[in-house]
């Protein structure tokens, strides 16, 4: 500090507690905030040619890094894309061209396929982050189909049923129930058949006609019905 006396005298003095802020470069990575998008299963349309359009979106910060460099603030972004066909062929990963500081894409795919994305940011310093986890959503366009539905009588109190079903993208659970005989008669569902991971179920006998009805539902909700009967 500098200043004159009465006199025109000149002073000088150094203010020690007085300093000059250092900002250091930002050499701090954006992180990723969250990403969004389409659901991991999500229903085709179920007609050769059509296709779905699929979304997938994204937020980072640049955080404050250490020794009190200045957050330079995201400069763009890049996001890439695989895909598995319905055959199970996965393919490389492959840039989307967007707009330097779009958030969302949309893209569409066929019945059967499954497509991941990833983002990663860079900031105005250069800083580049990790690409983020892969976002896969598949396009399930097929119901499933019940291969399997048999009634076991080989024992003597009870009857056996046995089912099973097969889905592109694999079988949610099964749903099971049952009447005795006319085909008038009630349907019953107990409690306990009605989500099922397991594909066989066990019922006491009665000495009359017994039907099964198994429903094989998949991830997103489309359904297979089969109805097997027995007289004994």
């Amino acid at each position: 500090m500098v200043w004159s006396d009465a006199f025109g005298r000149v002073h000088r003095a150094d203010l020690d507690w007085l300093t000059t802020p250092h900002l250091g470069a930002d050499q701090t990575a954006p992180s990723l905030v969250a990403t969004t998008g389409s659901a991991r299963y999500v229903p085709g349309e179920g007609v050769s040619g059509s296709s779905v359009a699929l979304t997938f979106g994204w937020r980072f910060d640049d955080p404050s890094p250490p020794r009190g460099a200045v957050p330079a603030g995201v400069a763009s972004y890049n996001v890439r894309v695989r895909t598995l066909s319905p055959t199970g062929r996965l393919s490389a990963w492959s840039t989307i061209r967007s707009a330097p500081m779009q958030r969302s894409v949309r893209r569409s795919y066929a019945d059967e396929w499954t497509a991941c994305f990833q983002v990663r940011a860079r900031d105005l310093a250069g800083n580049l982050s990790a690409w983020s986890p892969s976002r896969c959503t598949s396009v399930d366009g097929r119901d499933p189909e019940v291969t399997r539905a048999t009634i076991d009588t080989s024992r003597l109190r009870t009857l056996g049923f046995v089912f099973r079903a097969s889905d592109h993208f694999g079988i949610s659970h099964y749903s099971v129930r049952y009447r005795r005989g006319a085909n008038a008669a009630r349907w019953i569902a107990p409690s306990e058949w009605r989500h099922l991971a397991t594909t066989s179920v066990r019922l006491g006998r009665d000495g009359g006609r017994t039907c099964f009805e198994v429903t094989a539902v998949d991830r997103v909700g489309h359904r297979d019905r089969v109805v097997r009967c027995v007289r004994r």
